[in-house]
């Protein structure tokens, strides 16, 4: 068998592998609860920006499908080495935009505005955010400096 320092290593390998199946079936469990909800989440930030637009002819759950339906069909371009992540977020963008206009029945330019004024939105939250964050740092380091 294997040897470790004139021990057997054996317990510790099967110790190692019994920690990664219940890992591995941890994070099957979180993922399968959290992935539906996180989409549920963005489609909800994206319907209100469908309706601030007037975009939003039909209901949550179709934004919801469309969502959805985009992650599905683009995620596996996530396994294409390097540029995968890339490539598929590209084309889930192209296809969200494609897939809401169809759903809400409405024109391409009220769903690609509503797509900017998210993105506008969110990324000005996130600033603001880590701004204040920084500077809360930097208050808290000049006092102290005294």
């Amino acid at each position: 068998g294997a040897q470790q320092g004139g021990r057997n290593a054996a317990p510790q390998l099967i110790g190692m592998g019994i920690g990664m199946i219940v890992m591995l079936l941890f994070f099957v469990v979180f993922a399968t609860l959290l992935v539906p909800i996180g989409v549920m989440v963005g489609a909800f930030i994206q319907h209100l920006f469908l309706m601030m637009t007037g975009a939003a002819r039909r209901d949550f759950w179709v934004t919801y499908r469309v969502a959805c339906w985009s992650g599905g069909a683009c995620g596996w371009l996530n396994l294409i080495p390097f540029v995968g992540g890339m490539i598929a977020g590209i084309w889930q963008l192209v296809a969200t935009v494609i897939g809401l206009a169809k759903a809400h029945d409405t024109s391409v330019g009220k769903v690609v505005l509503a797509i900017i004024l998210q993105i506008v939105v969110c990324c000005g939250i996130f600033a603001l955010f880590f701004a204040l964050f920084f500077a809360a740092i930097f208050a808290a380091a000049q006092g102290q400096g005294r």
